[in-house]
């Protein structure tokens, strides 16, 4: 019906894997760039290390994916709650009409057998 619980479980470890690695690599790269730089935006000029220019645009970066993704997250996670609706209630549905088919299906007395 769909993909088995060691299946999401595997893709979950494997992500978590891979962004292990990925922090790993940006601490790396920036623990070894620390020279001073000087950050210019409009009129605002700030001198700091290079390492802190590293990790804060690698934590925007990651905000603004995460804040990306959250608009399909809730769709997802809403289209999920409305199937699990329709199948509860089907599955009501189909127990009924087993319950009404097995009552329509037992032999019925006849007067004429209880003497």
């Amino acid at each position: 019906m769909g993909t088995s619980r060691g299946t999401v479980g595997t893709t979950t470890m494997n992500t978590l894997i891979l962004a292990f690695l990925l922090a790993l690599a940006t601490a790396v790269f920036a623990l070894q760039n620390t020279d001073s730089v000087m950050i210019k935006f409009l009129l605002w000029e700030y001198e700091t290390s290079l390492v802190l220019v590293i990790f804060g645009s690698t934590g925007i970066g990651v905000t603004l994916a995460l804040l990306a993704s959250l608009g399909g997250r809730w769709k997802g996670s809403r289209t999920r709650r409305s199937l699990e609706s329709t199948v509860n209630s089907q599955r009501e549905r189909i127990r009924e009409l087993e319950q009404q088919l097995s009552l329509a299906h037992e032999p019925t007395r006849s007067p004429e057998s209880n003497l």
